[in-house]
């Protein structure tokens, strides 16, 4: 039988020629996504996340298997 999940994430990051880091530089976001594991016994998701940034930038991820 297949088997569901959610998920939630937030994030941050950024990348500038100075290596100070600056906390206004830094780029955040968060969101939540389902998880489906077609048979129970493999480890195989297929996954869709939304994400949402500060700025209001909208992504949507679709995905087979996750990193880790």
């Amino acid at each position: 039988m297949p088997s569901w999940g959610l998920e939630a994430f937030a994030g941050a990051g950024g990348v500038d020629a100075d290596p100070t880091p600056h906390l206004a530089s830094f780029q955040f976001s968060a969101g939540g996504g389902m998880r489906f594991q077609i048979v129970k016994k493999l480890p195989t998701l297929v996954r869709l996340d939304i994400g949402v940034s500060r700025e209001g930038n909208i992504g949507l991820y679709f995905g087979v298997n996750e990193a880790f």
